[in-house]
């Protein structure tokens, strides 16, 4: 009686394998690794043959391993050109660059790279300026520490972190005359209008052509309407929208602040301390401890003024 003999199964055999359900998660991001080993075990693929596979794959670049959402292993396919990019990489530069890829947007720095691979300086340096040879990763600047080398991957756009932001032109330097223009805009806006919410100063600032080059998220617009709420110019309430979630819903108004400009106008009066060189001011100095003594007509005449002025208010 024939005794029916298993063979072992390639290991090309296995990597097409591995490559079709790479395929067929594709568009999800890659795919799990207890996902992949479910399904080549269907096969009656063992986790040995798998791994080897795997590992010749990811050699040629063909496939990449990334960390999950639950931190366990996620296989995607490389398209050819990227698999050029890593070939023959070291096990050091793909250390460094797992790294960079795990930073996102947030880039990493030359410091968190020796500390999180372990690598000496000459080391890191080395493969480092191999992957930006081989336009894997870049270098960018951060507003935060122009001093200190990020590097994140190089088809990312830095984040707010590195950027700044909105309020930071393409040199890295705080853009007082955007924000002056905004702040300019919003005011004309609530003057003519005599009330707005954040919306509609957005939508009026996007459609305006005032801003180009940079999409303005509402948030920008409503840090820019708090600052002029902070100057004094303009004041907020809120007004109910309606409800959700079995709880009131409301939206910022804005509208000019009745009376007066500037915030400037309200801190004089009561920080222009007048000089106090009268004489019952120098009574008062030369009566001790033993003397009961009289309230400064000068001050009192200040404090005074100081306090109808902001009733006005």
């Amino acid at each position: 009686m024939a005794t029916a003999v298993s063979k072992k199964r390639k290991p090309s055999s296995v990597a097409s394998q591995i490559l079709a359900v790479c395929k067929e998660h594709d568009g999800q991001g890659g795919v799990a690794q207890k996902v992949l080993e479910s399904k080549l075990a269907e096969n009656d693929v063992k986790s040995a043959d798998m791994l080897a596979a795997l590992n010749e794959l990811m050699k040629k670049g063909k496939v990449v391993a990334c960390p999950g959402m639950d931190k366990a292993l996620v296989f995607r396919l490389q398209s050819d050109e990227d698999a050029a990019k890593m070939r023959d990489l070291t096990a050091e530069d793909r250390l460094v660059y797992q790294e960079i890829e795990q930073s996102q947007n947030k880039g990493a720095s030359t410091k968190d790279l020796r500390s999180k691979t372990g690598l000496q300086a000459p080391a890191l340096t080395k493969a480092l300026k191999k992957l930006e040879t081989r336009k894997l990763v870049r270098q960018v600047k951060s507003v935060a520490s122009k001093n200190t080398k990020i590097y994140m991957l190089i088809d990312l756009e830095p984040g707010r972190e590195i950027t700044g932001g909105t309020w930071y032109s393409d040199d890295q330097e705080f853009d007082h005359e955007l924000i002056t223009h905004l702040r300019n805009a919003a005011i004309g806006l609530v003057q003519r209008e005599v009330q707005a919410t954040v919306a509609q100063v957005h939508e009026f600032i996007n459609n305006s052509g005032l801003v180009r080059g940079k999409v303005l998220e509402p948030s920008d617009i409503e840090e820019i309407l708090e600052t002029l709420v902070s100057d004094a110019r303009l004041e907020c309430d809120k007004q109910l929208t309606g409800s959700g979630g079995g709880r009131a819903l409301f939206e910022k108004l804005y509208r000019m602040r009745p009376s007066f400009a500037f915030i400037d106008d309200e801190v004089r009066a009561y920080t222009s301390v007048p000089d106090c060189a009268c004489l019952t001011c120098s009574s008062n100095w030369r009566a001790g401890a033993g003397r009961q003594l009289r309230p400064c007509p000068a001050i009192t005449a200040w404090l005074a003024q100081a306090c109808e002025t902001n009733a006005h208010w």
